[in-house]
């Protein structure tokens, strides 16, 4: 009997053969792009750059300067400049300085040698946002030689204690920024205490800062904004709250608060809007709202424990004030983790802010 012929089942393990070499070359690769990646993410872990902000790209000084000098030219009376994620030289500072009627500056993210910002100090600013840039406390005296300053963002910075110490002698700031605050702790906030000129006051997302310092900041009786998010608040922690007689915006997102802390809340009538998404609180929790009839807005989103039965009883109770209520996703709740949250908040702060400026 003759033999059948082996072609196809030849040709069958040839396939297969370059099918699994195409297959290891391909996991080949894939693992040497995640040992590029780890190895990136090792190398951003031993500086002080944010994994976020490395893979951020600035241009070179040059251009940078070339930036500054067309306003120079251009808009030398402009009142207002946003010079943020730029790599600024010691000409662009003396240029920026020599905007006659600039008065609001933003340099976020902005990278520059500490000393020149001293530069800058006998200009007429009013706002300066510092925000993720190379200052330490060695820029407070510098500040404070700002005369007209209001409002200072100084969060994700080498800022201490000991500098928001320095800084509280400031009789003129009463906007403070100091969100993801790198080196600042309880009693570099309760150290404010001395700025009773203060309107708002942000620290959110302070890893090493609890809702406990609210309790020594009882002479600042005219704040009407405070934002600790992501902040860990302990059950009777809220109950400083009541000090803030003129606070008509509270943001306590992501700080899972219980029902106890909504107690002190509760105590706040003069309150108009309120955020506590990210919250554990409960349907008996909520109820305690029903008194704050000065709130316009609610903002309870990716509260679990809360049901729509309850929120829409709270809407009756509230008729002027509108309630959000909604819930998390799981891949919302995956991104709750601390390693991540943190750049997420001003991630999510910024995309709003520039969505906004597009309208």
């Amino acid at each position: 009997m003759a033999r059948k012929p082996e072609t196809g089942s030849k040709d069958i393990f040839i396939i297969a053969a370059i099918a699994l070499v195409i297959v290891g070359a391909l996991i080949f690769v894939l693992l040497r792009i995640v040992g590029h990646a780890e190895k990136h993410v090792d190398t951003v872990k031993k500086t002080k750059v944010k994994y976020s902000e490395s893979l951020s790209w600035r241009p070179d000084s040059a251009i940078s300067e070339d930036k500054i000098k067309a306003d120079f030219k251009n808009s030398r009376n402009q009142t207002a400049a946003d010079y943020g994620d730029l790599n600024l030289t010691k000409n662009s500072f003396v240029l920026i300085s020599k905007m006659p009627m600039l008065r609001d500056l933003k340099l976020i993210r902005t990278n520059f040698k500490e000393k020149w910002l001293n530069i800058l100090a006998d200009m007429n600013l009013r706002y300066l946002a510092l925000h993720g840039t190379p200052i330490t406390d060695k820029s407070i005296p510098i500040l404070l030689k700002m005369k007209n300053l209001e409002s200072v963002e100084l969060g994700d910075t080498e800022i201490t204690d000991k500098g928001l110490e320095e800084l509280s002698a400031s009789k003129t700031i009463n906007h403070l920024e100091i969100n993801l605050g790198r080196k600042i702790t309880n009693r570099g906030i309760e150290s404010l205490d001395k700025m009773t000129q203060l309107k708002v006051l942000e620290f959110s997302g302070s890893k090493n800062v609890t809702a406990a310092c609210l309790a020594g900041l009882s002479n600042l009786k005219d704040l009407e904004q405070l934002s600790i998010k992501y902040l860990t608040v302990g059950s009777e922690d809220l109950d400083a709250l009541k000090q803030f007689k003129k606070l008509i915006l509270l943001d306590a997102s992501e700080c899972s608060l219980d029902d106890r802390a909504l107690q002190g809340i509760a105590a706040v009538k003069s309150l108009n809007v309120l955020n506590i998404n990210g919250s554990n609180i409960t349907d008996d929790g909520i109820e305690k709202l029903s008194g704050l009839k000065s709130l316009s807005l609610l903002s309870m989103k990716d509260c679990p424990n809360v049901s729509e039965k309850a929120a829409e009883k709270l809407k009756k109770r509230l008729p002027g004030c509108h309630i959000v209520h909604t819930k998390r996703s799981g891949f919302a709740n995956k991104l709750k983790q601390d390693n991540v949250r943190m750049e997420l908040l001003l991630l999510k702060d910024e995309a709003k802010n520039e969505l906004e400026k597009m309208k």
